[in-house]
């Protein structure tokens, strides 16, 4: 007969570690599209010798994000474009501001439209690949598929 009362040891995980590495992975991403972001608009202006503002706004359009384009670039324009005319040192806060919401935004827009989820999307696979081969080499051991 079993014995009540008596709870099971574990070492926990289980759907407490997947939803972690699950909300790690979307922050970690978050701030990957931030930097790829700050990148772009820091390339756009040394090749085209304008001012902060300009490279911000020519940053900002978003193609490669489809039908959310409206979505990126509403947040791009409210947040970072205001950033752009002040500090250059609080752009990368901004842009990250911005990229967190539209991505969250865009999260809730998928779902309700029924449309894949933005974690089975190629970017976001394709950051999480990247970053669980450079944390594999860097632990020692060798990845399948880096990218």
């Amino acid at each position: 007969m079993a014995e009540k009362g008596r709870k099971r040891k574990g070492r926990g995980g289980g759907k407490g570690r997947a939803a972690h590495f699950i909300d790690a992975a979307l922050d970690g991403f978050v701030r990957n599209q931030a930097l790829l972001l700050w990148r772009d608009v820091h390339v756009i202006r040394e090749n085209s010798k304008c001012d902060l503002a300009s490279a911000v706004k020519e940053a900002g359009f978003f193609d490669d994000r489809a039908g959310y384009a409206p979505i990126w670039l509403r947040h791009w324009s409210s947040t970072v474009a205001p950033a752009a005319l002040g500090h250059e040192d609080a752009l990368y806060g901004a842009i990250e501001t911005a990229t967190r919401a539209a991505v969250m935004e865009e999260r809730q827009a998928r779902r309700e439209a029924g449309d894949i989820a933005i974690e089975d999307t190629e970017d976001y696979n394709d950051f999480v690949r990247r970053t669980m081969g450079q944390l594999i080499a860097d632990a020692g051991g060798e990845s399948e598929n880096p990218r």
